[in-house]
Parts: C-alpha cells; sequence; structure tokens
C-alpha cells in the first residue's frame, strides 16, 4: 500500500516476480532511479494497481502500465479518504464478494 507498494512494484519488476500493490505511485517515474535499470515491459508484465478514485497517491509518477480502478465511496471533501487502505479493501469485498456472498 502507497510508498510499499510502489517499491514492491519497482521490486516485482527488478525480481521478475509479479507484484499487485493498492494506492501506490506508479513505478513507470522512478524506474531510472533503480540499478539495474527497470524497462516498461518488466513493469507492464510483473505490476498490477489498484487506484481508488479520487485517490491523490495512485496518481504519482505516471500512468499505471496495468491497473484496476474502483470506487471511493468517501464524501467529496475529504480528500485522504480514498487512500487508506481499509477501505479499498472494504471496496473489493463489497464489489467481489467472498465465499459467503457471492456476487451476482
Amino acid at each position: 500500500h502507497s510508498l510499499g507498494g510502489g517499491l514492491a512494484l519497482i521490486t516485482g519488476a527488478q525480481t521478475q516476480t509479479l507484484a499487485i500493490a493498492i494506492s501506490a505511485p506508479s513505478a513507470v517515474m522512478g524506474r531510472s532511479a533503480v540499478t539495474p535499470e527497470i524497462s516498461l515491459e518488466d513493469i507492464k508484465q510483473r505490476s498490477y494497481s489498484v487506484i481508488p478514485q479520487r485517490d491523490i497517491i495512485s496518481h504519482l509518477g505516471g500512468e499505471h502500465m496495468n491497473s484496476a480502478g474502483i470506487k471511493c465511496r468517501a464524501g467529496a471533501n475529504d480528500f485522504f479518504a480514498c487512500h487508506y487502505a481499509y477501505r479499498s479493501l472494504c471496496e473489493l469485498m463489497y464489489t467481489c464478494g467472498n465465499v459467503k456472498r457471492p456476487v451476482y
């Protein structure tokens, strides 16, 4: 989540490991700041970002190569509420369901 998620995206691309992040900045801008430098293709193949609506942090660093947008049901004037991990996880559970409550 957040900066840790951005680091996970970069690390995943470097180590050829799949990485999923919630509300993370894009790995595109930071790819040349690490050694070895990461190609756009590595980011495209290995990273996936969950991006809540109106989340300021996940729009830093350029466009995400692979992402899914989710709703943010927080009030329009609460700028940082859409960045909270628990809100994103609740939205994923609400939208996607779970074993006891499938989505129809």
